[in-house]
């Protein structure tokens, strides 16, 4: 497996692998005792739960028969001080407000809550 950090901080490839593979999975994502994992395609991307400013969970509404009707699709982001760094699509409401519950006791210095619209458009 290819693991790739999503910041400029690096860790070992062994430390990191085992972590990995001990982590506990909700869709794509697995929670590790000191990094957050998601899998996109045959790279599996981490970052550090200290390294996280804000995480939050992103509805987009996806047209559908004719524009008649929605999908919600639910995505978490996670962010850091230069910004966003990922939106990662999450299987439900459910799972995705699971998740929150748990980044929020791994990572409690990080703020969950959605910025709002101007904040978005200054960046």
């Amino acid at each position: 497996m290819i693991f790739h950090s999503l910041t400029e901080s690096k860790r070992e490839r062994s430390t990191v692998s085992a972590e990995f593979k001990t982590a506990k999975p909700i869709g794509v994502v697995r929670l590790g005792s000191e990094c957050f994992f998601f899998r996109r395609w045959f790279k599996i991307y981490y970052v550090a739960y200290e390294e996280m400013t804000r995480c939050f969970r992103r509805v987009l509404l996806i047209p559908v028969a004719g524009g008649k009707k929605s999908m919600r699709l639910e995505t978490l982001v996670i962010a850091d001080k230069k910004g966003e760094l990922a939106q990662i699509q999450i299987p439900g409401a459910d799972a995705a407000r699971a998740l929150l519950e748990e980044i929020k006791a791994k990572a409690p210095h990080a703020d969950f809550t959605c910025p709002d619209k101007t904040e978005e458009g200054s960046r």
